[in-house]
């Protein structure tokens, strides 16, 4: 390949280019615009803010208690704890004992604990560690549980039982299954779907085996 084969590029003007033919842009006097259309702008004064109104940071702001005396940060903190202290009140013909609330609340205020026979189910809440965040209240899926405020002011340590019932075993194996109330919710979502009676007396592992058992019969 010969680097002959190929001319300079062509410069503007043996192109027909001519670079007047592309002015200078216009300045603001040529565009008809003029500078002084834009006044400064206000001041405070004649905005008719008064800088008065607005204390600086850490003056002027007084935290006054019940009293009328005046109240650390500390104490007005353990204030506004207090206004939040809530209570989960369950209602007990609703609740099936599923346990949603507890596995929602990150706090581990909501606790579920069984007997050490495992015979019964407890929902447990313990007042210390409770945030009032509300995260148990929304995961209930039977809307059955309230978060109301009390008067109580005293230590937030104690714990509470706000659900308990009996556990369920299979009635084939024993096997440890589930909270009572969740078998008679169940039973009752069956029947009013129309769908028949379910085995919920059974381990969903006794339950296959009987279904097996009924279809070689059948």
């Amino acid at each position: 390949m010969n680097k002959k084969q190929f001319p300079p590029p062509l410069t503007t003007e043996e192109a027909g280019v001519k670079k007047k033919q592309f002015p200078p842009p216009l300045t603001a006097e040529e565009a008809g615009m003029n500078k002084k259309q834009f006044p400064p702008p206000l001041t405070t004064e004649e905005a008719g803010v008064n800088k008065k109104k607005f204390p600086p940071p850490g003056r002027g702001r007084v935290r006054v208690g019940v009293g009328g005396e005046k109240l650390s940060r500390r104490e007005l903190l353990l204030g506004a704890w207090a206004k939040q202290k809530v209570f989960p009140v369950i209602d007990g013909e609703k609740c099936t004992g599923c346990g949603l609330c507890a596995l929602r609340c990150e706090q581990s205020a909501l606790a579920v604990i069984t007997d050490d026979d495992e015979e019964n189910y407890r929902l447990v809440f313990t007042d210390a560690l409770c945030t009032a965040c509300g995260d148990c209240e929304t995961a209930c899926p039977e809307k059955c549980l309230t978060l109301e405020n009390t008067p109580e002011q005293g230590v937030r340590d104690d714990k509470r039982i706000v659900f308990e019932d009996e556990m369920t075993r299979c009635s084939e194996c024993g096997v440890l299954m589930f909270p009572a109330a969740m078998v008679r919710h169940l039973q009752e979502k069956t029947r009013a779907a129309g769908t028949g009676e379910i085995p919920f007396g059974l381990c969903p592992e006794c339950r296959m085996e009987r279904q097996i058992a009924m279809n070689i019969l059948n």
